[in-house]
């Protein structure tokens, strides 16, 4: 009884094991040969590159291409960061776009449904002074709405084209990670020192993780541009909704104000003509001053109506 306990245990060892160095193994197939090594950090390449510059006894040739070599993986693990960011940026659109997409079909179901409409009569009672106030608050709208129309068709033109030159790019970043892989197999035989081998190597293993990241940044990218494109389109069609509910809203208040100031307009004139042609058989020095009045009036009237 004590053996066949024994024995069970020491397969469920054996087991556990066997597993363990499965999957270690599976682990070290699957890690790509060009990953990150400690040197490959930006705070030890800057260490190299300052100690590039202090060291003594290097030729000004060599020395110069250790600093190129350094600076160049220095540059590319920038650019890692970079496409990282953008990944991630291109994830979350592709999550979030749809539900942003079919929010913004909703509103415009509901502005299609109860599109403010301003009647003539509802501009009635309402002062010149409070109407001029509206027409400001409305161009102002108006001028955000239209700026805000801008940005999108210009993105939306810039992620139409996007597809073609995704592949472009995709085209271009797999050749030259082929073409890197290469002159890593072969960079020693190029160098001329150990020391410029080294960071030949340090540079062409961060340049193939560079065009790794590049390829898994331009395919997330191309997944989620169709759900940026419906985005855009959607926003375009609000903005273009909203736009055309509020130019006849200023027609309206602009004509309104038109209407009113002619209006004004006439009653000024039509009094001043009265008190023109009642100036008969007054003496002329009351004539002389009230024409000049009326004169001035006038001039006053069609600066006022000019503006």
């Amino acid at each position: 009884m004590i053996d066949h306990k024994s024995n069970s245990i020491y397969r469920l060892v054996l087991c556990c094991l066997v597993w363990l160095l499965l999957n270690a193994a599976h682990s070290a197939i699957a890690a790509p040969s060009h990953s990150f090594s400690p040197e490959q950090s930006k705070e030890s390449l800057k260490a190299k590159i300052d100690a590039t510059n202090s060291r003594q006894g290097l030729a000004d040739t060599e020395k110069a291409n250790i600093l190129k070599y350094y600076q160049s993986a220095l540059d590319n693990l920038t650019s890692i960061d970079t496409f990282k960011a953008q990944a991630l940026d291109f994830k979350q659109t592709a999550k979030e776009a749809p539900d942003k997409t079919k929010k913004i079909q909703q509103q415009l179901a509901v502005t299609e449904t109860k599109a403010e409409k301003l009647k003539p009569d509802e501009l009635s009672g309402i002062s010149d002074a409070e109407l001029v106030q509206r027409l400001i608050s409305e161009k102002e709208k108006l001028t955000g709405i239209n700026e805000e129309l801008i940005k999108v068709d210009n993105e939306l033109t810039l992620q139409q084209a996007r597809p073609q030159q995704i592949r472009n790019e995709t085209v271009a970043a797999q050749q030259e990670l082929e073409a890197t892989q290469q002159k890593l197999e072969s960079s020693h035989a190029t160098s001329s020192t150990k020391l410029e081998a080294e960071a030949e190597q340090i540079y062409l293993r961060t340049q193939l993780d560079a065009r790794a990241q590049e390829l898994k940044k331009l395919e997330i990218e191309a997944l989620s541009n169709p759900a940026q494109i419906e985005l855009l389109k959607a926003q375009q069609a609000l903005l273009s909704r909203k736009k055309n509910q509020l130019t006849p809203i200023i027609a309206l208040i602009e004509t309104r104000l038109t209407d009113k100031k002619q209006t004004e307009a006439q009653k000024t004139e039509d009094e001043l003509s009265h008190t023109e042609q009642a100036l008969a058989g007054k003496p002329a020095i009351i004539q002389t001053v009230t024409r000049d009045n009326i004169q001035y009036s006038r001039e006053l009237q069609n600066v006022n109506e000019k503006n």
